[in-house]
């Protein structure tokens, strides 16, 4: 690997500048125009579970998500920088493209591009030029518009990326949303497991960039999930889900969590590493559990 160590020079007056400005930022939104004032654009990855963190940048500095892509290849653009969510063209000569409906009642037969409903969601079956055929990527998408009888796709979470105890499919997308709107700029970061008892319900674990959360906050995630979602409403009013229960960590627990994950797992890239926001692995629960603040 070409080292560029030997390149660099500390900048001991840039790094004062950056500590200055992170300790007086309390809105995280306000931090990256007074680190770099000139900047004008992000270019940026917001789908998924990236979402969580490009919306803490705020809307001061326009934010674009070029490409829709994933380790099979490159799906799609983004041919309309203002539009958020973002929704992404997919490219014919890329890969070729299957979709299979989400509503069971739709079917479980794979529709072609010219097949597809406009507002219907379907997961991506993919068949790229290197000879991976008829691959579930696992990403479910919603067909937004048509581009020269290319389907335009929103991108709206991954399989496996629900929270679903008892039919309600909560999406991620939900999910962060609903965190959003309650703690604003006071999470750094957060995931959910799924808890079986009686009723089932959902844990979540909460890191705080301050320790001044009132315990109240606890009770309004679970108003706004049923606000957001009817059917999990539905479900909570009939008490088949019980209220989530919100767990804080300590501050630099998700940064300890992803050290423990390269520790364990040597061959881990770092590149790819994600906490998904809602976690089955249970060496990770585990290490949550034991990160609780008593």
């Amino acid at each position: 690997f070409f080292n560029l160590r030997k390149f660099l020079n500390p900048l001991p007056q840039r790094a004062d500048q950056i500590k200055k400005a992170i300790h007086k930022s309390a809105d995280v939104s306000l931090l990256a125009k007074k680190l770099w004032p000139n900047l004008t654009l992000i270019l940026t990855v917001d789908t998924g579970a990236f979402s969580w963190y490009s919306g803490k940048l705020g809307c001061e500095i326009p934010i674009y998500a070029p490409l829709y892509a994933a380790t099979e290849g490159l799906i799609g653009v983004n041919m309309d920088p203002l539009s958020r969510p973002a929704t992404y063209t997919l490219l014919p000569r890329a890969m070729f493209y299957e979709f299979l409906p989400i509503n069971e009642a739709e079917g479980n037969t794979c529709l072609l591009s010219n097949q597809v409903q406009l507002g219907r969601q379907y997961e991506l079956v993919v068949t790229n030029l290197a000879g991976l055929y008829r691959y579930r990527i696992g990403d479910v998408v919603t067909i937004k518009d048509f581009y020269n009888g290319a389907p335009v796709v929103r991108f709206d979470y991954r399989i496996g990326q629900l929270l679903n105890v008892r039919g309600e499919k909560l999406p991620e997308n939900v999910v962060v949303r609903a965190m959003r709107d309650i703690f604003g700029d006071y999470v750094t970061e957060f995931s959910c497991v799924e808890k079986v008892g009686t009723p089932p319900s959902y844990d979540i674990y909460v890191e705080l960039a301050a320790n001044n959360a009132e315990e109240q906050v606890k009770n309004h995630i679970d108003e706004r999930l049923q606000q957001l979602s009817p059917v999990y409403a539905s479900f909570r009013r009939k008490s088949a889900i019980g209220k989530p229960s919100v767990f804080f960590v300590p501050k630099g627990t998700f940064a300890a969590l992803r050290s423990h994950i390269f520790k364990t797992n040597p061959t881990q890239s770092a590149t790819q590493l994600k906490i998904p926001l809602v976690l089955r692995n249970e060496v990770v629960i585990t290490f949550l559990d034991e990160s609780i603040k008593p």
